[in-house]
């Protein structure tokens, strides 16, 4: 609450879907998005700052080295300042376990 525009993900809830033959189960996380825009998005990169094992080989949600192959760049524009402001504080949270 005392940083509402956080970049960390807020996580909302943990699923499991068991199927009936109880040989696979699987899971979800439903998670909140920290960038609103009016803009139609083309395309969707869950980028995670690692490359290992980080590429898209179908259609959907491209990964980290599908960004870097893609030679696209991140503009920040006006909310530069602002933006790296936010992610100073947020790499300065601790977790409590």
């Amino acid at each position: 609450m005392k940083y509402p525009n956080t970049l960390l993900v807020r996580y909302y809830g943990l699923y499991e879907i068991k199927s009936e033959n109880k040989k696979r189960y699987d899971a979800f996380v439903i998670m909140g998005n920290c960038f609103e825009t009016d803009k139609t998005i083309h395309e969707i990169y869950d980028l995670k700052g690692s490359t290992y094992g980080r590429e898209n080989k179908g259609l959907g949600v491209k990964k980290d080295l599908d960004f870097i192959k893609s030679n696209l760049r991140i503009k920040l524009g006006p909310q530069r300042k602002r933006f790296l402001e936010q992610l100073t504080i947020d790499v300065q949270v601790k977790f409590v376990v």
